[in-house]
């Protein structure tokens, strides 16, 4: 008598452990964004349940014995349950994907192809939540296109790791980018005639929004001179200069004519202004035609016979 009368007290004491939870599955199909709790997936008459996050493991087709079967390794105080209802579901997770963990990629690759400009804004043209299917993710630029001075076309590898089977998995994911960026451009300190030397008295240094016409600082060669002329206080654009030509129209050069192992010195006339590596026709002293020559250096050409 004195033994049965402990066994009730006992289990008056530990109610929770002794009856058993009524329990049913939500609904067939799941689609949810983490972090998702049990109650998400589960009506239980437990708030200690309801307080626990779903596994990661538990995704797919779900049955109620793995439920149960997780259950026992959470050591919870239900250790009896009473199932209704549907006794399969599928489950599905999104683990979202910030915007902000694919621009560190992008502003690299762009500061990389366009050194010059300042990335100050860049933004993901998107609608809704990009997911990966599992916590354990990496992403890893693929390419980077340029279209105009505002978007970038982008592609992605988003690798997931399955936390069980440790298996990868790689998808492509494809995104539409604006940016917008800042350049140090050059402010005419003077007026600046065409042909003129481009020098470094001759500008101050403006910060500006980029709009890819302008010529930036660190762009800045000293061979450039003014294409036409400027007035003080212009900004300096890049269709505004050109590198000094190695050679101009009516200047004296000196010719090498090459013919096999015979090279001969000659003085002749440019027939049009050109840079190193380019081809233009030549007059030599002492002939009456004109002859086919490369720029090689400044003042100085070859003619190949």
């Amino acid at each position: 008598m004195k033994t049965t009368f402990l066994i009730l007290a006992f289990c008056l004491l530990l109610a929770d452990w002794c009856r058993a939870s009524e329990a049913q599955f939500k609904q067939p199909i799941n689609r949810l964004t983490a972090p998702v709790l049990f109650s998400d997936v589960v009506t239980v008459d437990s708030e200690d349940l309801n307080e626990l996050q779903w596994p990661h493991q538990l995704v797919g087709w779900i049955e109620q014995k793995d439920v149960e079967s997780w259950l026992v390794t959470q050591k919870s105080r239900i250790n009896n349950i009473n199932w209704d209802g549907i006794a399969k579901v599928w489950v599905e997770i999104c683990y979202p994907i910030k915007d902000s963990a694919f621009k560190p990629a992008v502003i690299s690759e762009l500061s990389a192809q366009l050194a010059q400009l300042h990335v100050s804004l860049l933004a993901l043209e998107h609608k809704g939540l990009f997911c990966a299917d599992s916590p354990n993710y990496s992403i890893t630029l693929k390419s980077l296109k340029r279209m105009g001075v505002r978007h970038l076309n982008a592609e992605f590898l988003l690798t997931t790791t399955d936390q069980l089977s440790g298996k990868k998995r790689i998808v492509d994911v494809a995104l539409k980018l604006t940016y917008m960026g800042s350049i140090n451009s050059l402010s005419l300190n003077r007026d600046a005639e065409k042909y003129a030397s481009l020098n470094c008295s001759d500008y101050s240094i403006e910060k500006r929004n980029w709009t890819g016409k302008e010529l930036a600082v660190e762009a800045l060669n000293t061979n450039y001179v003014f294409k036409k002329s400027l007035n003080r206080g212009s900004t300096i654009l890049l269709s505004d200069i050109q590198l000094r030509n190695a050679v101009t129209q009516g200047q004296t050069i000196k010719v090498t004519v090459v013919n096999g192992p015979v090279v001969i010195e000659a003085k002749g006339k440019a027939m049009a202004s050109a840079n190193e590596g380019e081809r233009i026709k030549v007059k030599v002293n002492g002939s009456k035609s004109l002859s086919d020559a490369v720029v090689v250096a400044k003042g100085e050409v070859h003619v190949s016979v």
